[in-house]
């Protein structure tokens, strides 16, 4: 057999084995005229995943003008899949060489592409143009290859349907006519290993913070493109956040090194955190660095912490956790894991305009709001950061430690014009505060 044609069109967002077509009632099935076999999963950047396909007549008829109409599919219908983010190849048994199916988007129905978010499915057409012909119990095999390059994809997806479908002639979608079977393989995208490392087993609620991460390895330095992560603890509470006086998690700002508040139920809406924020290392190797707090009424016994993309959450979900014991110290009353607010006004880098290589004060206070009181906070640092002048990016200057009053004070070296932001990092009773950036001159 030769393939002589190949169309590629988009259907709708179900797995290949469950497009159908609008002459289904007219179709006369028959178990076992298509099989497609592949491996349990492909990975990302990893070279081929390699299988085939047969196609049967196990019927004492002879079937004339068959099709075969493959599909490439992903489970969430959302999902994004432009061309180029799959690559599938054929050969005509195995003596043939690989061709290439040549893949383009048509969107289904007759819509137009405004009309759909994102191309779900690829599929094209195979066989002659006059079709096939198989005699009774007669069947030929194909050699298939699906790779997933990195290529452009602009989210992941996390699993993917290769089928076929036989039958006679072509519909004004782009599929059989007259379909007569249909076989499906699945293949689970890998290449991805998230962790959370580092918790320990067993976590006093005693309002200490213990540190852990979210580790998200790739492998052959692909580049996931992961948006968001969330976080969430198994605490009892399945449909809102443990109670502020029970727990907390926090995630360190790479960029300031400040400690952050986060949902602690990731099934909430609105609970998901920016990793191009939040995460520091390169594409291949994303790390975001933790901490949770227990305390009040946080109960004692076996829990378990998650970190990723909830389930049913968007493509590639993942979901790793760490299973710890909460202890409480014996005869411990139950305490609240309080979190005042902080705030720096009045800050300001002085004189300005000023020459370069001369010297710059910088000055604020720092002050916390407990219940409706507001007072000053003494003995704590409040670092500089210095941002140049048509950058993007802010580097560390050093820190000052406020007064008993809360002012604190910090002598700097004009380099270049830039602003100049202080930043308190807080601690496990005082949430993180950033002052108004002050922009200098330096001439």
């Amino acid at each position: 057999m030769k393939l002589t044609h190949l169309l590629v069109a988009a259907a709708v967002g179900l797995p290949a084995c469950a497009v159908m077509t609008s002459s289904a009632a007219a179709d006369s099935w028959l178990d076992g005229s298509v099989k497609v076999s592949m491996p349990n999963a492909v990975t990302v950047k990893g070279g081929w995943a390699q299988g085939t396909l047969t196609v049967a007549n196990p019927s004492s008829k002879t079937l004339t003008g068959q099709h075969v109409f493959w599909d490439i599919s992903t489970m969430d219908r959302m999902d994004p899949m432009p061309a180029g983010s799959v690559l599938m190849d054929w050969a005509d048994g195995s003596g043939d060489t690989w061709h290439r199916a040549p893949l383009k988007v048509l969107y289904p129905f007759g819509s137009k592409p405004s009309d759909w978010p994102y191309p779900v499915n690829l599929n094209w057409q195979m066989g002659p143009a006059s079709g096939l012909t198989l005699k009774p119990h007669t069947s030929h095999t194909y050699r298939i290859r699906v790779s997933m390059p990195q290529s452009s994809m602009t989210e992941p997806i996390h699993t993917l349907n290769v089928g076929a479908r036989l039958g006679g002639g072509t519909d004004n979608q782009g599929g059989p006519r007259t379909l007569v079977g249909n076989g499906v393989a699945e293949l689970a995208v890998r290449g991805m290993v998230p962790k959370v490392l580092g918790l320990p087993t067993t976590v006093p609620v005693d309002l200490r913070a213990v540190g852990f991460t979210l580790d998200i390895r790739t492998q052959y330095k692909a580049d996931w493109r992961l948006k968001e992560a969330g976080f969430g603890i198994d605490s009892g509470w399945s449909d809102k956040n443990p109670p502020a006086c029970d727990a907390r998690i926090e995630i360190r700002d790479p960029l300031f090194g400040t400690w952050n508040r986060v949902g602690t139920n990731m099934f909430l809406p609105g609970q998901m955190t920016a990793l191009n924020r939040w995460a520091s290392g390169p594409v291949d190797h994303r790390v975001v660095t933790a901490r949770l707090l227990l305390g009040g009424n946080f109960a004692a016994g076996k829990h378990e912490l998650f970190a990723g993309q909830y389930p049913g959450a968007g493509p590639n979900t993942f979901f790793p956790g760490a299973k710890f014991t909460a202890t409480r110290p014996t005869g411990a009353k139950p305490a609240c894991l309080l979190y005042d607010s902080t705030a720096i006004y009045g800050f300001n880098a002085s004189p300005e305009p000023v020459r370069k290589g001369a010297a710059i004060t910088a000055t604020g206070v720092l002050d916390r709001k407990s219940g409706t009181t507001t007072k000053p906070v003494p003995g704590q640092r409040v670092s500089l950061f210095f941002q140049p002048k048509g950058s993007t990016k802010w580097s560390y200057s050093g820190y000052a430690t406020t007064d008993a009053a809360g002012r604190f004070t910090k002598k700097l070296t004009a380099a270049q014009d830039g602003s100049w932001m202080p930043v308190f990092n807080g601690t496990t009773t005082m949430r993180t505060s950033h002052g108004t950036a002050d922009f200098v001159d330096v001439s």
